[in-house]
């Protein structure tokens, strides 16, 4: 074998310009498919639990299920080289979020010991992905904030085995709240301002989650209807809810060209980023909310709570889009901003 196809398999992390237009690679997209399987148990749980605590537990869960492809994502943004190290890393980290989604449905009772471990999993080889990039030298001060702060996650995590519940679950949302407030705090940003992410990928990257949760929302309908009588009263609400998946379809990606991150910093893109998180937990909550009005369409007549677990997300869907077109156009003049941002309440 050459020396340059040595190369080609295993290379030293670099830095890539982020202002050079990129796409998503195969591996990224082969990445993505334990996150549709995630997703699709996590909508399963919500099924089964169709209240106000099993939507809190919904949301919980989902939030530490994305938070892990938001980092990987990231990494892969600024310092992917495509080589062997980096796709065996990628692949470890797959089997990790696979254990998560198997165990995910019953994280919080009799696999929440195997979910825990998944988590640290995950923090594990991030840690390893950025030991990797402190050679580079502008990464170095990122590289070493973020092995402390995964290293820290883990250990908490870790912990979180040896106690029993709710001491556990807390020690859960300390984990995150953690890596949350660290990686927000200013002067990690400012370490972050100085390796900017690429303007043309990232948005295509949370496009693709987007089509991922809007998939499960779609599926929703579908299993709701397979579930039930063909009626004009089941096929009708099943329409419905298809039409309004591809409208969410319609309104998120009309604002999300290749350039929706150019031009804008500072709490602008972390707001934009991270306003993903109720969304993506909206549109898959939506879906499951579909499924269970079908069903409960076919058994009584719906109550007000019924129609509440399609109504809520949905509007919740609809006010991040519009804080996203905010986020993403601050030198839009103030009246047309607020008119195009808040347009999606009514659309």
């Amino acid at each position: 074998m050459s020396n340059s196809a040595k190369l080609l398999l295993w290379q030293r992390p670099r830095l890539r310009p982020h202002r050079r237009e990129r796409h998503a690679t195969w591996m990224e997209l082969f990445y993505d498919l334990v996150f549709v399987v995630a997703v699709a148990e996590l909508g399963h749980s919500l099924a089964h639990d169709v209240s106000l605590i099993g939507g809190v537990k919904f949301a919980g869960l989902f939030i530490t299920v994305l938070w892990a492809w938001v980092h990987h994502t990231f990494f892969s943004d600024r310092f992917d080289t495509g080589d062997l190290s980096h796709r065996v890393l990628t692949l470890i980290q797959m089997l990790a979020v696979a254990a998560l989604a198997a165990s995910i449905t019953g994280a919080l009772g009799k696999t929440a010991v195997p979910f825990a471990f998944a988590q640290i999993g995950i923090r594990g080889v991030q840690i390893v992905m950025y030991l990797r990039c402190r050679s580079i030298e502008v990464a170095r001060p990122l590289a070493n904030r973020l092995i402390g702060v995964f290293t820290v996650g883990s250990l908490i995590w870790l912990a979180s085995v040896f106690v029993p519940p709710p001491i556990r679950f807390a020690l859960w949302v300390l984990a995150v709240s953690m890596e949350v407030a660290t990686i927000w705090h200013r002067s990690t940003r400012m370490t972050y301002a100085k390796m900017p992410l690429s303007e043309s990928h990232l948005p295509e990257r949370f496009g693709l989650f987007t089509i991922i949760v809007l998939g499960e929302a779609v599926a929703g309908v579908v299993a709701g209807l397979a579930d039930a009588t063909f009626t004009p009263s089941s096929t009708i609400t099943a329409a419905l809810g298809i039409l309004t998946a591809f409208s969410l379809w319609m309104v998120y990606f009309q604002n999300i060209d290749p350039g929706v991150l150019r031009g804008i910093g500072g709490w602008s893109v972390v707001t934009w980023v991270y306003i993903h998180f109720p969304l993506m937990i909206s549109i898959t909550a939506f879906g499951v909310g579909v499924e269970h009005t079908i069903a409960e369409g076919m058994e009584h007549s719906l109550k007000t709570s019924d129609i509440l677990v399609v109504t809520l997300p949905l509007l919740l869907a609809f006010v991040t889009m519009a804080i996203m077109h905010f986020a993403a156009n601050p030198s839009a003049q103030t009246t047309g901003h607020l008119r195009k941002a808040f347009w999606r309440l009514g659309a």
